[in-house]
């Protein structure tokens, strides 16, 4: 449960809270929490993430809410929030797979966040997860035309491959969706 994910987080303090610099700034990974629903509500709305979103219509606050209520309740599911001098300024969702090693993950950044807030939020997801869970394993599908996701996810040492699975837009189009894998063992070697 989430109290479990919390228990682990409290019990290491350092990696969950593990403070950067860059360029002067501190960051740290939490976890999600109500204050943040709006937010974090309010980021995936924009049309630039909403449109590189396998769903992407509009989501209200109370589905927004509702499904916040069940991911806490889930404990495969973890919600995070990266901090930069404080302000949020990115949001991570890391779901473990059914066989408990393998974990997938979604993520994006507020809009007019610094450049390299996300590779800084996904390195500290993926030192946290590698280091302080049984993960051994992320993956992500990303949609053909995020080419930033795709580029972020190569620099972070993840192979790519194709995913059989198809997505369809609102438009009528297919596409192919690339999946992106990353063992433990290759991480920061």
């Amino acid at each position: 449960s989430y109290n479990m994910w919390l228990s682990i987080i409290s019990r290491h303090p350092i990696p969950c809270r593990h403070r950067v610099s860059d360029h002067g700034s501190q960051s740290a990974l939490r976890l999600m929490s109500y204050a943040d629903l709006i937010p974090v509500l309010t980021w995936r709305n924009t049309p630039e993430i909403r449109n590189c979103m396998f769903s992407n219509d509009v989501v209200t606050l109370g589905a927004h809410r509702a499904w916040y209520e069940r991911a806490i309740e889930d404990p495969t599911i973890h919600l995070m929030v990266m901090e930069s001098e404080g302000v949020a300024v990115g949001f991570m969702n890391v779901t473990r797979m059914d066989d408990g090693d393998e974990a997938e993950w979604s993520f994006h950044t507020a809009p007019g966040a610094r450049s390299g807030t996300g590779f800084q939020m996904c390195s500290l997801t993926l030192d946290y997860v590698f280091s302080e869970t049984k993960i051994r394993r992320m993956k992500a599908q990303v949609l053909p035309f995020n080419i930033a996701s795709m580029r972020l996810h190569v620099r972070l040492g993840f192979q790519r491959h194709e995913v059989e699975r198809r997505w369809i837009d609102g438009h009528g189009r297919y596409y192919n969706i690339v999946g992106y894998e990353l063992p433990s063992i290759e991480w920061r070697t």
